[in-house]
């Protein structure tokens, strides 16, 4: 995910509960969630009162499945 814009906070916390941690995702910012990391950790941008404009640009890749050419 690349975040574009104004800095937000972005929260992970294991997955089915437990203590969460927050990041500061500022312009410009790279996170990388591999596969252990979507299997194990939940993510989130919680709202806040008050923020400037914000865009998230989220690249995936995947194998082609039997129906993709």
């Amino acid at each position: 995910i690349v975040s574009v814009g104004a800095p937000r906070p972005f929260q992970i916390r294991p997955m089915g509960g437990g203590p969460s941690r927050t990041f500061l995702v500022g312009a410009g910012d790279l996170l990388v969630m591999g596969g252990a990391f979507q299997h194990e950790w939940e993510h989130a941008v919680p709202k806040v009162a008050h923020a400037q404009p914000r865009i998230s640009i989220a690249y995936r890749h995947g194998l082609p499945g039997p129906d993709d050419s």
